[in-house]
């Protein structure tokens, strides 16, 4: 399946650059809840969800399951076309997951103030991955 984007970079294991293995970073956004991806031992996930600085809300996982995946990078992007990022404007929420043993599990995630708890969540965001070795 086809998602926002992807592309192969390569994924040098401990023997050396001879010994190299190629992964994919599959790209996913709010397009793409409710959706299922496939990827294989070692591949990346970048998850982008929209946020709206300013406001407290924020996305939270619902449980990552750790035996299927590694979280391995967080981050912020701005959304204003001139790279600033004001107090206040939307920004794009950046995480990668890497998937680490084969096996089916779902990737669930909400929007809500931490304050008020998970409960009064306005936003969610699922998908479902089948990894394969």
């Amino acid at each position: 399946m086809v998602l926002t984007a992807s592309f192969c970079i390569a994924c040098p294991f401990q023997g050396g650059a001879a010994d190299r293995l190629m992964t994919q970073k599959i790209v996913v956004d709010k397009n793409s809840s409710g959706k299922k991806i496939e990827v294989k031992v070692g591949d990346e996930i970048q998850i982008e969800l929209e946020s709206i600085g300013g406001t407290g809300f924020s996305w939270y996982f619902d449980g990552l399951n750790t035996t299927f995946f590694e979280r391995v990078g967080e981050r912020t992007r701005s959304i204003n076309p001139e790279g600033e990022n004001i107090g206040g404007n939307p920004v794009i929420m950046v995480w990668i997951l890497r998937a680490k043993t084969p096996g089916d599990s779902s990737i669930k995630m909400s929007y809500y103030r931490i304050w008020e708890g998970e409960n009064s969540a306005i936003k969610h965001f699922e998908i479902k991955v089948h990894i394969v070795p």
